[in-house]
């Protein structure tokens, strides 16, 4: 997509090549992938772009570099604000860098700002760019990017909501394994954000059932205590089917989805075993 605009500006309708909204390519690809990603990417782009638009080292220059600044502005995307935020950087090291090569090749002054102020179109309108496809991705590739993940964690979420209101004890072990899932994530350079969030959904299933889980009987009467232990474990397995199809109905992503039949293993349920 970024070449065919560049062709389409520069060769096409002779525009200068710092209206191309270069930039977007590299947030887009950090925004649903990572920064490593993004970087490897934004040089190919870099070079095959300079390439095509008449073999222009400042353009790679610059590109590579007000790439590098909009990676940095959205590596660990938390909110959308971010996004926006990542202008500032964007314009700020391109007026740096044209302004550094400007005086290296002894260019006019006019020239200069005609070409931050062509960045500066280009680097304002890259954010809302890059929201608009990057959405738009998630739904055609079925990659579960942070800004998804950042509106599963927010508690009106219809799932959640319900799991509060009718399975109180899991929706507090929920949180809480969230908290330790999220620490233990950042100790290990895992994604801390999906391991909060898999963590928050993972027990949906026991909204099915909750008062057979202890966790919801509040000191109460034990369902478990009338039934078979074979029964008993049956039900206990059963609320990972039944998050799936919770997770299904709701359309969690997959990502998040795999929290709730990965979490329970495969082994025997010794407690019901041994009773």
């Amino acid at each position: 997509m970024i070449i065919g605009i560049s062709h389409l500006f520069v060769v096409t309708f002779e525009l200068s090549e710092y209206l191309i909204p270069f930039t977007v390519g590299a947030m887009v690809l950090t925004v649903l992938f990572d920064g490593r990603i993004a970087m490897n990417a934004s040089v190919a782009m870099a070079v095959l772009v300079a390439f095509l638009i008449g073999g222009k080292l400042d353009f790679a220059v610059i590109a590579l570099f007000t790439s590098m600044a909009a990676i940095y502005a959205v590596r660990q995307l938390r909110t959308r604000a971010q996004l926006f935020t990542a202008i500032l950087f964007i314009v700020l090291s391109a007026a740096l860098i044209l302004i550094a090569i400007g005086i290296i090749k002894r260019l006019h002054w006019t020239d200069i700002g005609n070409n931050i102020l062509y960045i500066t179109i280009s680097g304002i309108l890259a954010p809302f760019i890059t929201y608009g496809i990057s959405t738009l991705f998630e739904v055609i590739f079925g990659v579960t990017s942070d800004l998804t993940l950042l509106e599963l964690t927010d508690f009106n979420h219809p799932l959640l909501k319900k799991l509060s209101q009718e399975a109180n004890g899991t929706f507090n072990h929920c949180v809480v394994v969230g908290n330790l899932a999220e620490s233990c994530a950042n100790a290990v350079g895992a994604n801390p954000l999906l391991a909060r969030v898999g963590a928050y959904y993972h027990d949906i299933g026991k909204l099915t059932r909750p008062e057979y889980f202890v966790e919801n009987q509040f000191g109460g009467d034990n369902p478990h205590d009338n039934l078979a232990p074979s029964l008993s474990s049956k039900i206990i397995v059963g609320h990972v089917k039944d998050g799936m199809k919770l997770a299904k109905e709701y359309r969690l992503p997959p990502a998040v989805a795999n929290f709730i039949h990965m979490h329970h293993g495969t082994s025997r349920i010794d407690y019901f075993y041994t009773k």
